[in-house]
């Protein structure tokens, strides 16, 4: 896949994904981390088991678009099922004063392509600085020939879904 590449940022190498049995334990403990990793303060409705259990544990904000003033590409996880997978956070605040309009869609993708994303999102010294010029903001936050974000033009997603509260 051409957008992910070996750490450039300075960081060391070796960076490990866990395997799937390490992710269901992730998953589970990710309503009790703080700081770090785990985003989410309230679970969405996973996907998968209908259970208000699905958190972000993992996201990288991105330069806007010619169409959102904001994206952020988040990891999601359940802590109940299991399930993981991308979720994308847009928001624009284009056109009249309060006229704020936001999208938040999960995808369901291959482990092999989880691993990637979590990889760059782990390869960036300032995920929560959507001016950073680090590979994986490079990688992550590409555009098209319109100025329209395609960060995940190589991730093969196979269903989307709204992210709930």
């Amino acid at each position: 896949m051409a957008i992910f590449t070996e750490p450039t940022c300075g960081e060391p190498p070796g960076i490990s994904w866990f395997d799937d049995e390490e992710l269901s334990t992730r998953s589970a403990r990710a309503g009790r981390q703080t700081g770090g990793e785990t985003e989410s303060p309230m679970p969405f409705v996973c996907p998968q088991c209908s259970v208000k259990s699905l958190k972000v544990t993992s996201k990288i904000e991105l330069p806007s678009d010619s169409r959102s003033d904001e994206i952020t590409l988040q990891i999601v996880l359940c802590s109940r099922c299991g399930f993981a997978g991308l979720a994308v956070y847009e928001e624009s605040r284009r056109g009249a004063l309060g006229s704020e309009s936001f999208d938040h869609t999960g995808y369901r993708v291959s482990v092999d392509d989880l691993r990637r994303v979590k990889r760059a999102i782990e390869r960036c010294p300032k995920p929560r600085d959507r001016r950073c010029k680090c590979s994986a903001h490079c990688e992550l936050g590409s555009k098209d020939a319109s100025g329209r974000w395609n960060g995940l033009k190589d991730v093969q997603r196979k269903d989307a879904f709204r992210l709930k509260l």
